[in-house]
């Protein structure tokens, strides 16, 4: 049983606490984007709550920033020229000057183009990141599928785990699941890792289909099938983010 409610402090602003029937004590999450949650027993009072998160204050200032600073660090940049590298191809971004003809032009779009070798993304320099981003989206979602299915068919011919159905994902924090179903859901941002740790990835969770869990067979198994690289890749792999 779950109960949501939003509070605000001067200082701190809007987070959300949420009462737990499994909860034990009082637990702090934060988020530089997501923001503050607050996870509580049932027998403790949103006052309790209000008052654990003043008491962590200084803390959570520190944790948000540094997850601020780390972001910062991974964030793509997005300017004129700017070039996406992806396993079979990659984006140019191309930004415009704003219209000279048109300044009351309320609705700037992105344009995307097919190139020889990829896509052209086309936009207003004016355009907010966040609609930029949605259209480099676009681009890497098609690529990946023309690329992601196909290569998890040839990976699963030659381990001979064989999902369900595959399907292609925008998630922000993670790579891939492997759900109870026998289905694998893939990040499409896997087309811009290196091509080996694509298909580490892949692995990973054709791996969860035989053992649903992470426990040391299932390591054992994936370093298996990873020719004895599994630490290696895994390592590898936290060098990016599932975003741009």
């Amino acid at each position: 049983m779950k109960m949501k409610k939003t509070l605000s402090l001067p200082g701190i602003g809007t987070f959300t606490v949420t009462r737990n029937i499994r909860s034990k004590g009082i637990k702090i999450t934060v988020h530089h984007k997501r923001g503050i949650s607050v996870t509580i027993p049932l027998f403790c009072s949103y006052s309790d709550a209000s008052m654990f998160v003043q008491q962590k204050r200084n803390w959570i200032e520190n944790a948000l920033l540094r997850q601020s600073e780390k972001a910062k660090r991974f964030e793509t940049p997005l300017e004129n020229g700017s070039i996406i590298h992806l396993i079979n191809g990659s984006i140019i971004l191309v930004q415009l000057e704003p219209p000279t003809t048109n300044p009351n032009k309320q609705n700037p779009s992105v344009t995307i183009k097919r190139i020889a070798n990829g896509f052209s993304i086309h936009a207003p320099s004016s355009l907010p990141r966040e609609l930029l981003v949605k259209g480099i989206n676009r681009a890497v979602r098609e690529s990946a599928k023309e690329y992601i299915p196909e290569r998890v068919k040839l990976l699963s011919r030659s381990t001979g785990l064989v999902p369900e159905k595959i399907y292609l994902k925008n998630n922000k924090t993670n790579w891939g699941s492997c759900s109870a179903t026998g289905n694998i859901n893939l990040n499409i941002h896997l087309m811009r890792l290196p091509s080996i740790l694509c298909d580490y990835v892949i692995l990973h969770e054709l791996a969860h289909l035989r053992y649903p869990n992470h426990g040391k067979e299932f390591h054992e198994f994936v370093n298996q099938l990873c020719l004895g690289r599994e630490r290696e890749f895994a390592k590898a792999l936290k060098g990016y983010r599932p975003v741009i």
